[in-house]
């Protein structure tokens, strides 16, 4: 699985809400919201991404994220790259998703990793997917803006 041996490095966890729309391609938006747990900072940040794999459709997700090399609310932000995602039906009537995603390496020469699992209601939404993306410290952009 997955998340063994993973939770040992878990600097951030959090909530995603997610939406997508593709048919071999598509885009994607997430907003998270994390604490990150060595700095003790809150962050919300918006993804705007473009997908692109086998299956398709359109749908939306919440669910839980778990980062690591992350230990504070400037390490999450930038360019990402999602190296595998999966969406799929299940027969207890609910969508299950899952992603893995990389951000730009840190200073450090650490790689910001997230997992997602997320689930929603039945939805018109299936397959394997692969993608990048650019994500926005919300709260720090808004105090830029209206902050200052």
């Amino acid at each position: 699985m997955v998340l063994r041996g993973y939770y040992r490095g878990i600097d951030a966890v959090g909530i995603r809400v997610e939406g997508s729309a593709w048919s071999v391609s598509g885009y994607d938006v997430n907003v998270d919201a994390l604490y990150f747990i060595r700095s003790g900072e809150i962050g919300i940040f918006v993804t705007l991404g473009v997908q692109m794999g086998g299956g398709g459709g359109a749908g939306a997700t919440t669910g839980l994220l778990f980062s690591t090399n992350m230990p504070q609310r400037s390490t999450y932000g930038g360019p990402t790259y999602t190296s595998v995602g999966l969406d799929a039906p299940t027969p207890l009537g609910i969508n299950i998703e899952g992603d893995q995603s990389f951000s730009m390496p840190s200073p450090n020469g650490t790689i910001p990793s997230t997992i997602y699992l997320g689930g929603g209601p039945v939805q018109f939404e299936a397959g394997q997917y692969t993608g990048v993306g650019y994500t926005i410290d919300f709260v720090g952009a808004l105090y830029n803006l209206v902050g200052k």
